[in-house]
Order: structure tokens, then C-alpha cells, then sequence
């Protein structure tokens, strides 16, 4: 993301913006405004120091709290929008790990048009492999599961073998490099996100994305299996796995987020990283 920009934490005699917008800060109760501003100082500190899941921390207890007093629509977009936020050094990688599937795909556009409409798609499948790594890892490339999964996208170390063609047995280490633990995550990923998308692509509404989401967390053959066996229903795969509709919830929720606050940067970044590509025939 870009730099994140700085909230308006001055007292209440001086919280009017220097250019006489009303601070949104105003809306909130005094004591919760102070605490708003606290905590967002504490997170922007964080997030600058790399310690993002620190700042997802600190940011997701502002934001639980504003549910729970009913002000979540008057906290600050400073405040979402870091909480929403992925790490610059992770996007970095993404982009400039996209795979042969994607860059075949910005080949085969004719024109400008028909880009554009692969841009618009491509947003989702940026911002759901984000959301995943936020709800598997909270950004820590060293954490280590219960069931031995590891690193960012939190792989197992058999997955990793067979996603990479049997080639080579990751240590652990090695799957904690957060490069080669998205580069291994993003062949398995993006796999399944065109194998879905492809049979049943008129389900639109970003639902293609459910047996992706439940798959990466369930695995990826039952996953499909269960979404092509029940017609494409995606109410029934949800209703297949335990705690399914809350594992898919939280992924598509952070997705959501990701996508209201930061969609034009992926954008862009999508742009310039396919551009080459696409030859505008």
C-alpha cells in the first residue's frame, strides 16, 4: 500500500482539519475519540516497524468496539483502511509472481476493452489470496501451526512438494521465506481459482471464490469435488465442511474490505504488471 495517511489526533479545541472539513473524529464520543486516536498512533507505529500482526490487533479491537457501541460507521477511513492494508514488501512479490495462467490470460485479450474486463476479475483473485493470508498467518511469516502448516500461506510441507512438481522437500525454513512461501502458495491457488471460475463462471457476485476459499483451508480435490457433485450449489458446500459459512465469512469479509479500501492500487498494480503481456491486438 502507500503510505498510510496520518489521522487528525489533535485535541478537541484544535480537531477541525486544516482545511475546515469536519475531522470525523467529531462524531465520536470524547473518550472514544481519545482512544480511537491512541490506539490508530500505536498501529501506524506498528505497521511501520513491520509488526503488522500487532496492527491487526490493536486496529481489530477499535473496530470490534465501535460494533458493539454502534459507531462503527463514524470511526475514521484512516482507521479501516490501515486494518485493510497489505504489507508493500508481500504485494511486491505477488505482482511480480504472477503465474504463466494469468499472463496467458492478458495474451489472449484483443483489445482494450476485453483487458480491462480481466483487470475487473483479477481484483477479486488479488484480494481473496490477501484475505487468506490475513486470516492464515495475520502476516507473520514464521508462524507455525498446530498441524505443522507454515509461513505466510501457512503450507504444508507435502503440499509445497507436490505443488512444485515433486522436485524438491521444503524445510522449514525454507517455507518461512515469505518469496518462496507466496510464489508455492500462488501456483496452488491460482490453479484452483481458474479450475472453479472455468465450470462455473456465470456465478458471479465473487461465489466462484467459496470452494477456492474452503479448499485452501479443507483441501482442494473434496472441495471441488463436493461443489461439481451438488450442481455448482454453493449453499450445500458451505453446509459440507464444519464451520464452513464461518471459515468462508471471515475470508470474504476481509476480502470485502480489502477491496473497498485499496481497489484502485490493485488496479493499477495489476495493470502494470500485465500490461507487457497484452499485446492490444
Amino acid at each position: 500500500m502507500s503510505e498510510p495517511v496520518g489521522l487528525n489526533c489533535q485535541t478537541p479545541a484544535g480537531r477541525r482539519a486544516a482545511n475546515n472539513d469536519v475531522n470525523p473524529l467529531l462524531s465520536l464520543p470524547k473518550g472514544q475519540a481519545i482512544d480511537v486516536c491512541s490506539t490508530y498512533k500505536k498501529a501506524l507505529v506498528a505497521w511501520k516497524d513491520g509488526k503488522y500482526s500487532k496492527m491487526l490487533y490493536l486496529l481489530g479491537g477499535t473496530i470490534k468496539a465501535a460494533k458493539e457501541k454502534g459507531t462503527l460507521a463514524q470511526l475514521p477511513r484512516e482507521i479501516t483502511s490501515l486494518y485493510y492494508s497489505m504489507p508493500k514488501e508481500y504485494l511486491d512479490i505477488f505482482f511480480e509472481n504472477l503465474p504463466d495462467e494469468i499472463k496467458e490470460m492478458a495474451k489472449q485479450c484483443k483489445n482494450e476493452d476485453e483487458f480491462e474486463v480481466l483487470l475487473a476479475n483479477l481484483e477479486a483473485y488479488t484480494a481473496y489470496f490477501f484475505a487468506i493470508m490475513f486470516t492464515e498467518s495475520s502476516f507473520e511469516p514464521k508462524k507455525k501451526s498446530a498441524v505443522g502448516a507454515l509461513g505466510l500461506m501457512q503450507l504444508m510441507p507435502q503440499t509445497a512438494y507436490e505443488v512444485t512438481g515433486k522436485k524438491h522437500r521444503y524445510t522449514e525454513a525454507e517455507l518461512y521465506n515469505p518469496r518462496r512461501n507466496i510464489r508455492i502458495a500462488l501456483k496452488f491457488y491460482t490453479k484452483q481459482a481458474i479450475r472453479n471460475f472455468v465450470y462455473h463462471p456465470e456465478i458471479g457476485n465473487y461465489y466462484f471464490m467459496i470452494p477456492v476459499v474452503l479448499g485452501y483451508k479443507c483441501g482442494h480435490n473434496g472441495a471441488h469435488r463436493n461443489f461439481v457433485g451438488n450442481n455448482y450449489n454453493t449453499d450445500d458446500l458451505l453446509d459440507h465442511y464444519k464451520d464452513g459459512h464461518k471459515m468462508w465469512n471471515g475470508v470474504n469479509s476481509h476480502a470485502m474490505g480489502i477491496l473497498n479500501h485499496h481497489r484502485n492500487m490493485i488496479r493499477a498494480r495489476l495493470r502494470d504488471a500485465l500490461r507487457p503481456y497484452y499485446a492490444g491486438k
